[in-house]
């Protein structure tokens, strides 16, 4: 049995279900997805990244991700698509496993996030480390590191009614020469303390997955899966006493906060590296960035909102 999603512009071919993940209809995929699937010997090859959580592996085209929770990938390049050789169309490969500790919960949140951003860059997409929210009828893309409060300020524009186009990891593709903002998947991701602080208490809503203690807000109510038109930047900074504070950057600051907000930029190799550059002095040049600096009073969050609004 196969299931079909679409996340992040991409049309991904399953052989089990991925959580969160919404469903779609397509011809051919651009990723097929084997769970509790590897081949007997993966891994080795040359090492391009080893930390506390995770260490990355690169053996000819193909990359191996180990978590330390034992959780594995392996990204590769499969055979032209049916139909597309002539385009020199690839569809990726993903193989998965966990441990008996873990469960598929567990491993379709490394796939929806850190896993399938890296595909897009193996694709040439590139990929922000933000969330997007509509407003006028564009992407508001809000970029931050882990922990900055992106998923919280989306969470927030959410309340408001206003539709969610991604948490997280923010692709951005080029059409007629204009930036286009692509969809992720209807739950924003937030820490227990941020729900009980928005929300009463630490379990308001669900878990995120049976084993880890992050939860989500489900938008599927709310969510705008079609592409949009990217209409402005936002990434935020230091938090201040008082009210948030936004303010226009440009140039070189402003490609600098771009690649200092890049989804997996620590994984890329030096071909993925350039792309990425070429992209972000692109987009600096036709998408205005403003730099925000929200309020350490989190109940002072929707003054953070209008400012963003007041820009698109």
């Amino acid at each position: 049995m196969t299931f079909r999603y679409g996340v992040y512009g991409l049309a991904i071919e399953a052989d089990a279900p991925i959580d969160g993940a919404l469903p779609a209809t397509f011809d051919e995929p651009d990723v097929c997805v084997h769970m509790q699937s590897m081949p007997p010997v993966c891994g080795g090859g040359e090492r391009l990244f080893d930390d506390e959580n995770v260490s990355i592996d690169r053996d000819g085209s193909s990359y191996g991700f180990a978590y330390r929770d034992g959780t594995r990938f392996l990204i590769g390049v499969g055979a032209p698509a049916p139909g597309r050789a002539a385009e020199g169309g690839r569809a990726h490969t993903i193989r998965a496993t966990w441990p008996p500790t873990s469960t598929p919960e567990d491993t379709a949140t490394y796939l929806l996030g850190p896993i399938l951003a890296f595909v897009l860059r193996m694709r040439g997409t590139l990929s922000l480390h933000a969330s997007a929210v509509v407003v006028g009828g564009r992407a508001i893309a809000i970029a931050a590191p882990p922990g900055g409060g992106k998923s919280t300020t989306a969470a927030a524009f959410a309340d408001r009614g206003v539709a969610v186009m991604t948490d997280d990891v923010l692709p951005v593709v080029w059409r007629d020469g204009s930036p286009w903002a692509l969809s992720g998947y209807p739950r924003v991701r937030l820490w227990p303390e941020t729900v009980g602080a928005r929300y009463g208490s630490d379990d308001a809503l669900p878990l995120l997955t049976p084993t880890w203690s992050k939860r989500y807000l489900d938008v599927s109510a709310r969510f705008q899966r079609d592409p949009l038109p990217l209409g402005a930047i936002v990434v935020l900074r230091e938090r201040v006493a008082g009210p948030a504070r936004l303010e226009r950057i440009g140039g070189a600051e402003a490609a600098m906060q771009l690649v200092a907000n890049s989804s997996m930029a620590l994984y890329l190799d030096p071909a993925m590296r350039a792309a990425e550059l070429d992209g972000i002095g692109a987009l600096v040049e036709q998408v205005p960035l403003f730099a925000a600096h929200p309020s350490d009073d989190l109940g002072r969050l929707g003054e953070l909102c209008d400012a963003i609004t007041s820009i698109a």
